[in-house]
């Protein structure tokens, strides 16, 4: 962690002209500086004489929400060259798709976890094969989403950008309207119907 804050922060005072550049809302500076004091604390706790001063628990929201937030930063990035910018790189896909798994991953262990407690929990013949099958299908249309994402990004951006109360999420709500995560959040809501289909509620 050390090494990698050092190696950003070589990049920033080295590049300074093509950081203030590519800033181009105020959002985009939030994000960054998020990331950086995210970043900045998780490594002074990654060593013994800042991490006593917190309780375990704290540790572990800390670094939890910061690898979550510098996660997201990362994979809406490369999202954002796959599925905006021409000429997107192998990197790009390499890295985009390297973000997709780990969140799969997570979500997979999310899934197994809650259908161990449902095993536990649920009653004889409650498993409900119909929704088994809206959350398979509605998995699916999230991968299809992820995977074709220039496809819907400009409608769906139009659709949740450009009124009045959207003004100051669009200015300051990092990751604002979020175009990078609907496809995992329409396969989260698959993977919690499947839960559903085993009993656990």
């Amino acid at each position: 962690m050390a090494w990698q804050l050092l190696f950003i922060l070589w990049l920033v005072t080295v590049h300074t002209d093509y950081y203030v550049e590519e800033v181009y809302v105020m959002r985009d500076a939030i994000e960054g500086v998020v990331g950086y004091a995210f970043l900045i604390a998780m490594t002074l706790t990654s060593f013994r004489f800042a991490r006593k001063h917190l309780k375990p628990r704290q540790w572990r929201l800390l670094h939890l929400s910061g690898i979550y937030f510098l996660w997201a930063y990362a994979f809406s990035v490369y999202w954002w060259e796959l599925f905006y910018y021409p000429d997107p790189v192998v990197i790009d896909y390499i890295y985009y798709w390297g973000g997709f798994l780990a969140w799969g991953l997570r979500s997979a262990a999310w899934y197994k976890k809650r259908r161990k407690l449902a095993a536990k929990s649920a009653t004889p013949g409650s498993n409900q094969p119909a929704l088994v099958f809206a959350g398979l299908a509605t998995v699916g249309a999230g991968l299809i989403a992820a995977s074709f994402g220039s496809l819907w990004r400009e409608t769906v951006s139009d659709m949740l950008t450009g009124y009045s109360f959207t003004q100051i999420p669009e200015l300051y709500l990092p990751y604002w309207p979020f175009e990078p995560y609907l496809p995992l959040l329409v396969i989260a809501l698959g993977v919690l119907l499947m839960t559903k289909a085993d009993g656990y509620n």
